[in-house]
C-alpha cells in the first residue's frame, strides 16, 4: 500500500497497491472515488522499464464481476480514463502521474508508528556477512543504535586489525532503514580513513534475518546477516530478534480466489503487512449489484500468520478525492460485516466474506522465476534462534517438476543432497523431499526435509527455511530443527540481470 503524500490527514483517502514478484512485472491498483462519492478500483499491469524504475500503462475500469453473497461472474473492461505512470526515486518514494492530473508525491505507506517500526534497530548486534571488494563492508559483528535523529553501526571485533563505524541521519521506512553519512574505518596503527556512504533497505525479518544494500565510493553491495538474540534489552523490554512463535507469516500482494481463476477480470484481495509491524491492511476490490466496481477494506491489529483465526470488520467509504479533483477526506459509508481469513501456508488459505461461504484463496502468480533456482549460491545457514552462521556453497536446480539441491559446508566437509518435487508459490517455490548427508568420515544419512519460502529477489538476495529432523527422543519421536538460508551469487555478491534471469 502506497500513500499520497499530501493526503494523508488520518482520515479515509485513497491509496495505490503496487505488487510485484521480485521482477520487472507490476500490478497497480488505484482505490478512489468517482464524481458522485462512490469507492471504486481501477487497474493498470504489464512490465516496468528496464531500469525499473517507472512504469506506464493504461489505467482500466471494470464492471459487472462477483458480487459478495450474490451472483458469481465474469468481469469485463469497462473503459480507461487514459495512462498511468508510475515513476520511483527511492524503494520507498516516487511519483504518480494518474489520467488528467499532475504528478504527485506518493510513498510507501507505514502501518505502524515510527517508535514501532525503530524497534530492531535502536540498540541491536548484527552478525553481518558481506563481500568487502563488493560493500567495502569487513564481515564480523555490528552493533546498531538508532538514537537523537542518527544512526550508528559500529564494527564490535576484528580479524584484520582494522575497525569501523558508520554514523548518519536516517530514516525507517515500511520495508527497512535507510541512512546516508560518513564511515570511519581506524586501522591497528591508529590512522583514520573516511568516506561517505548510503545505506539502503536494512531491514529485519520476523525471523530475524538481516538484509541491506550498502554504496561506498565504487562499491556497491548487499548485506546479509542475522541479529544475535542475545542483543542489550530495552527499556521497554527484552527485545527478541524473531517476532513471536508463529514460525510463518503471510506473504503481502495480491491474492486471488481460487474458484474464479479463469483469465478474465474478477475480484482480488490485497494483504499488506510489513517486516515487522504487527498490523495487516485487507482490500478487497470487487463490485456492486449494478455492476459498478468498488473497494472495501478491513484493518486487523496483527499480522497475519499461518494456523491463526483472523476476524475483522469490512467497511466502505466514500466521498474522497477524485481524480484530478480537490483534495478532500473520505468517510465511511458503511460496514458490511465481519471477513475472517485462516492460511494453511504462506501463501493459501480461506476467507469467508459476509454472506459467503469459505472460499480458497492463494497468492496470485503471473511471473515464473524457476530459473533463478537453477543457479550456484554461496549461502550463510543459520539454526533458528541462533546467530552463529556456517557457510556454505548451495548448487540449486528447480526444473522439470524436479527440486534439487547439493551443498557443502567447507569447514566441516559435510556434503548434502536435497532431491524432491517443488510448486512455485507467489514469489516462489516450496519442496518436500529426502536429503541424504555424508561426513568427512563417510558415514551417510537420510532424513525427510521440508524447504518453505524460498525466494530470490532482484539482485540475487536467496532467503529460505528448511526443516528437517536433528535426531530422535527417547520414545523415537523425531525432534525436527529449522534452519535459515540467505545466501547471494558466488563471492556474496549483488547478480546481474543477465545472470539471474537466464538458465545456465
Amino acid at each position: 500500500m502506497w500513500s499520497f503524500d499530501g493526503e494523508l490527514s488520518g482520515q479515509p483517502g485513497r491509496s495505490l497497491h503496487l505488487d510485484t514478484q521480485l521482477g520487472r512485472a507490476i500490478i497497480v491498483s488505484y482505490l478512489g472515488y468517482r464524481a458522485n462519492g462512490t469507492a471504486l478500483f481501477l487497474q493498470a499491469s504489464g512490465v516496468r522499464d528496464a531500469d525499473e524504475s517507472s512504469f506506464v500503462g493504461p489505467l482500466q475500469e471494470f464492471r459487472s464481476g462477483p458480487v459478495i453473497g450474490g451472483r458469481s461472474a465474469n468481469g469485463e473492461v469497462a473503459g480507461s480514463p487514459g495512462n498511468i505512470r508510475v515513476a520511483f526515486d527511492t524503494p520507498s518514494s516516487g511519483t504518480v502521474t494518474l489520467p488528467g492530473d499532475v504528478p504527485r508525491r506518493i510513498s510507501r505507506f507505514n502501518l505502524n508508528d515510527a517508535a514501532s517500526r525503530e524497534l530492531p534497530f535502536r540498540e541491536s548486534v548484527f552478525s553481518l556477512h558481506a563481500n568487502p571488494n563488493e560493500s567495502g563492508v569487513v564481515p564480523g559483528s555490528y552493533r546498531v543504535q538508532v538514537k537523537d535523529g542518527t544512526f550508528r553501526m559500529s564494527q564490535v571485533s576484528t580479524t584484520t586489525g582494522v575497525l569501523c563505524t558508520y554514523a548518519g541521519p536516517y530514516q525507517v521506512q515500511a520495508q527497512g532503514l535507510e541512512s546516508q553519512g560518513v564511515s570511519t574505518c581506524t586501522d591497528a596503527s591508529g590512522v583514520q580513513r573516511q568516506q561517505p556512504y548510503r545505506l539502503e533497505r536494512l531491514s529485519v525479518d520476523q525471523l530475524g534475518r538481516v538484509t541491506g544494500s550498502m554504496q561506498q565510493g565504487d562499491s556497491d553491495g548487499i548485506l546479509l546477516g542475522i541479529c544475535s538474540p542475545d542483543a542489550p534489552a530495552l527499556a521497554t523490554g527484552p527485545f527478541t530478534c524473531v517476532q513471536g512463535p508463529n514460525f510463518t507469516t503471510v506473504q503481502p500482494g495480491m491474492w486471488a480466489f481460487d474458484e474464479e481463476l479463469d483469465g478474465q477480470p474478477g475480484r482480488s484481495l490485497q494483504i499488506d503487512l510489513q517486516n515487522r509491524d504487527s498490523a495487516t491492511v485487507v482490500s478487497y476490490v470487487g463490485y456492486r449489484s449494478d455492476g459498478s466496481s468498488l473497494f472495501l477494506q478491513g484493518v486487523s491489529a496483527s499480522k497475519f500468520a499461518v494456523r491463526v483465526l483472523y476476524s475483522t470488520p469490512l467497511r466502505e467509504y466514500r466521498n474522497g478525492p477524485v481524480i484530478g479533483g480537490a483534495i478532500q477526506a473520505g468517510e465511511e459509508a458503511a460496514t458490511l460485516g465481519e471477513m475472517q481469513f485462516e492460511f494453511d501456508s504462506a501463501t493459501t488459505g480461506t476467507v469467508t466474506l459476509p454472506s459467503e461461504s469459505p472460499r480458497r484463496i492463494s497468492r496470485y502468480r503471473y511471473e515464473n522465476h524457476a530459473t533463478r533456482f537453477d543457479k550456484a549460491y554461496d549461502v550463510v545457514v543459520y539454526p533458528y534462534g541462533r546467530s552463529e552462521g556456517v557457510v556454505t556453497f548451495a548448487d540449486i536446480v528447480a526444473r522439470d517438476d524436479e527440486f534439487r539441491m547439493d551443498t557443502q559446508v567447507p569447514s566441516t566437509g559435510v556434503n548434502c543432497q536435497y532431491r524432491g518435487a517443488y510448486r512455485l508459490t507467489g514469489e516462489g517455490l516450496t519442496s518436500d523431499g529426502t536429503r541424504t548427508c555424508t561426513d568427512g568420515a563417510g558415514t551417510a544419512t537420510t532424513e525427510a526435509y521440508s524447504a518453505e519460502q524460498f525466494t530470490v529477489d532482484g539482485n540475487g538476495i536467496l532467503r529460505g527455511v528448511i526443516i528437517e529432523v536433528a535426531g530422535y527422543d527417547a520414545r523415537g519421536v523425531a525432534q525436527r530443527r529449522a534452519n535459515l538460508y540467505l545466501g547471494s551469487c558466488p563471492g556474496f555478491r549483488k547478480c546481474s540481470p543477465a545472470e539471474l534471469d537466464q538458465p545456465r
